[in-house]
Formats: structure tokens, sequence, C-alpha cells
């Protein structure tokens, strides 16, 4: 039987994916090699062990950190909470101990000091990576009596994690928990550090459950928050004091808000600056200081920013009319620190919504104008 001009074609074609893939896939292996031992190079191990009284599942936690300098390191902060003794392992299995410089709970990580140099690489030396959803990372842990691993997946996203006008960036990604990923590090494939492993995602930082993935903090926020725990045992944030949800189509519908702009407050705390200035459960703030708010996350991060007790100034729509409302920010006082879990909070605040667009809906349709 002869064999077709299109079969044949079909064969070389097989064979020569075949013939590519050999070649390239031991490829793909050696780079992804070269990047992990690149990263690891700024990785060491944080072993800790429990405080007088606690009765942990493990008596020892061993976990990554990253390498700032000769002496700083930072971690999760939920490696270091209830623990008292603490030691940092370099590659050679050398083991120095550490004392606890500070922690930021809402950030969910931890500054450690050691008495002799841990570093094996400068931090400096490091191409910070810029998360995007999409990008693929490679999870990284440290290397110690054998414990070292390494997981892939993607940045799934990238979005704001903060309370009462607060914001600490938050990525997500697909790459598996591992032992000991706990203050490890998320690398983009190009070899940029882009995140600190701080927990997973659907409970509290402390990786001990929750849903497949990660959940890490950019790494140009936790220098930032390094560099404050270094300098003032604590990181200072603005305050505003409200909680904002982004508009659904019927709000936006019932008050005439166009799309794609404002966001609707659905808590006030009533001892916050935003409750100094005016602003009422169920205003929509369209503007910050002349900048156009879209979403939750623009509010935040312009409260985030801003300078020390500035003065900001926030228009809203209120009942059919436009208002401007200046606010004073503060200082965000140590009450609101601890952050809540992390676990679904959708239903919560689709319940607030809901019950805002009814109250709308009735306050309007009791209009005169609407009753005639």
């Amino acid at each position: 039987m002869k064999t077709s001009a299109a079969a044949c074609a079909l064969l070389c074609a097989i064979g020569a994916h075949t013939a590519r893939g050999q070649t390239l896939l031991p490829q793909i292996e050696s780079e992804l090699n070269v990047l992990v031992a690149a990263a690891r190079r700024h990785l060491v191990t944080v072993i800790v062990s429990p405080a007088e009284g606690a009765r942990p599942v493990r008596s020892v936690l061993v976990a990554s950190g990253l390498s700032l300098d000769d002496s700083l390191v930072v971690t999760a902060a939920s490696v270091v909470t209830g623990h008292t003794a603490i030691e940092i392992a370099t590659h050679d299995n050398q083991t120095h101990p550490a004392e606890i410089v500070g922690v930021d709970a809402l950030g969910g990580v931890a500054l450690l000091k050691t008495a002799r140099g841990v570093r094996s690489a400068s931090i400096a030396a490091v191409e910070a990576g810029t998360p995007e959803p999409g990008n693929l990372v490679c999870l990284v842990t440290s290397s110690f009596e054998e414990r070292a691993g390494f997981s892939l997946g993607a940045i799934t996203s990238v979005r704001p994690a903060g309370m009462n006008g607060q914001v600490t960036s938050e990525i997500e990604a697909s790459a598996a928990p591992l032992p000991g990923s706990a203050g490890a590090v998320l690398v983009e494939t190009r070899g940029s550090v882009t995140g600190l492993v701080v927990g997973r995602p659907g409970r509290a930082r402390d990786g001990s459950s929750g849903e497949s993935g990660v959940l890490a903090v950019p790494l140009h926020e936790v220098l930032r928050i390094a560099a404050e725990l270094r300098d003032h045992a604590g990181v200072r944030r603005n305050w505003l004091g409200v909680s904002v949800q982004e508009m659904t189509s019927a709000l936006r519908e019932i008050l005439g808000v166009a799309p794609g702009t404002g966001v609707i407050v659905i808590d006030v705390d009533a001892h916050g600056p935003a409750t100094k200035a005016g602003l009422e459960l169920g205003d929509v703030i369209l503007s910050c200081d002349l900048k156009v708010v879209r979403d939750a996350g623009e509010l935040m991060a312009s409260v985030a920013t801003a300078p020390s007790n500035a003065r900001l100034r926030l228009q809203v729509f209120r009942n059919g009319e436009t208002l401007e409302l200046p606010v004073v920010l503060s200082e965000l006082p140590a009450r609101q620190e601890t952050p809540p879990e992390l676990e679904d909070v959708g239903a919560p605040r689709e319940d607030r919504i809901r019950a805002i667009e009814e109250e709308i809906a009735r306050l309007k349709a009791s209009l005169p104008h609407n009753n005639r």
C-alpha cells in the first residue's frame, strides 16, 4: 500500500515536533534549574522554637527568609508569631541566633536581625519584578537539610488587601505551597523576585490551611515595610476610616452614576477622619484630590501614598448632589492593624450592597415626583 503525500507530511511533522521537544524540554529544565539556584542565593532558613507554654502542632518550625544585607532578614509574620527562640541557617548549614526587629501584622511581614552576617548575595543585585496577572512565576524555598523545593504557577490576581482606607498590595499565585514556603519568594521567568510568600488564600496568613495557591506581598512593599520596621520598629500608615466597594450596575442606574466611576461607602469608622469630614454610609466617592476614583484600589492607593496628616479633597455624590469634602488623614491606630481573616468576604459585602440598593430605591420611590 502506498503512503499518500499528506500522510508522509504528517509523519514528518510529528517526527520534527518530537525531535524539537526532545531538545526544548531539557533546555527548559536546565534554565529552570539556573533560575531556582540564582533565587536561592538570596534565601536563608528560619528555624523557630515555640514560646513557653505554647502547644503547636510541631515543636520546631522551619521556614524561609529573604536576606536583605549582612544582618537583616525578612520573612512571613506568621513564622515568628508565638515563638521565641529564632535561628537563621545559611547555605553552609551554619546557624546564627536572631531576634525580632519588628512585625507588621497588616502587611504580613516580619523583620529579623542576626548578630553575624548571613548574606550570600545582596538584594540590591536582584531585579524587583512588577507583578502582573498572567505572569508565570516559580515559588522557591530555602535549602536546609535537603528541604529545598520549588513549584511553578502563574499570578492569578494583584489586588489591594487593605482595611479602613489603607492598602497593602497582595499577589495571589497558583504555585503550589510547599514545606517551608512561608517566607519564600516568587520569581518571574526573567529571574526577578516579584514577592515574598506570606500565606495562602481563603484563611488568615498562617500558611496552615486555605485554597490551593499562595499569597505574597510585592517585593517593593516588602522593602518599604522592612525599612519602616528597622527605623521605627513599626509601620506608619495613613488612615481614612472607611470601607468602600465597587458599585453594581443596579446602583449606578438608581443613582445615575456613570460606568467606570466612583466607589460606594459601605462602612464608616465612628472615630475616623472620614466621619469628622462628614462622609456617610452610601456616599459615592467620585474623585480624590482631582484624581478620578474608578475602584477601591485607586482610593486606597491615594490614601497610602499621601504625606502624613495630608489634607485630601474628596468629591462625593450624595442624594443627587456633588459635594466637596476636605478630609485630614491621621495615622492608622494600633487597634486597626490586625488584618481580618483572608476568607471569602464577597457574601457579606454583597449583602451590604443589596441593602444599600434597596434603601436607595425605597427613598427614591418615596420622592414626590415619583408618586404622581
